[in-house]
């Protein structure tokens, strides 16, 4: 069982990162995200506003519970777990909300599935990693091809 402890700054989530040195830099994604995140009790102001105006009536009134930094979930395939910057927990009129935030800087969200899928001798794992995914969302292979990997 995992026990989260709050932070107390943004640097508290330097050590969850798979690199803390080389990943941990000003303007980069990681050391950007936490600092947004962070001084906030709650949503920072952005994200409330996209909540507050929302065409989604129940979302509208969106408050953030919890927020877990480099958040890992086990994915089907084998291989390393999938780790989000983000992990939050919010509720709303319309009840539970989960969110997984990935921070970006510079960077793009990842390679397009397909290039993804064919990139290196893992295919084998990568196709019952595809699969499974496919499976929880209830998509076709064929669907999500054209997506970014990441953002899947």
């Amino acid at each position: 069982m995992r026990i989260l402890i709050p932070a107390k700054s943004s640097s508290d989530w330097q050590d969850l990162l798979s690199d803390p040195v080389r990943h941990w830099k000003q303007g980069f994604s990681a050391k950007s995200l936490a600092d947004h995140w962070q001084i906030e009790d709650g949503f920072p102001a952005d994200v409330r506003q996209i909540f507050h105006s929302s065409a989604v009536e129940y979302l509208t009134d969106a408050e953030m519970l919890f927020g877990v930094p480099e958040y890992e979930t086990e994915l089907p395939g084998g291989g390393n777990a999938s780790q989000t910057d983000l992990f939050v927990l919010a509720k709303c009129s319309g009840g539970l909300i989960t969110m997984s935030v990935e921070g970006k800087v510079s960077e793009s969200f990842d390679k397009i599935t397909s290039e993804w899928f064919h990139q290196n001798e893992y295919v084998t794992n990568r196709r019952n990693r595809l699969t499974g995914l496919c499976e929880l969302l209830g998509l076709e292979i064929d669907q999500v091809m054209d997506l970014r990997y990441q953002l899947l």
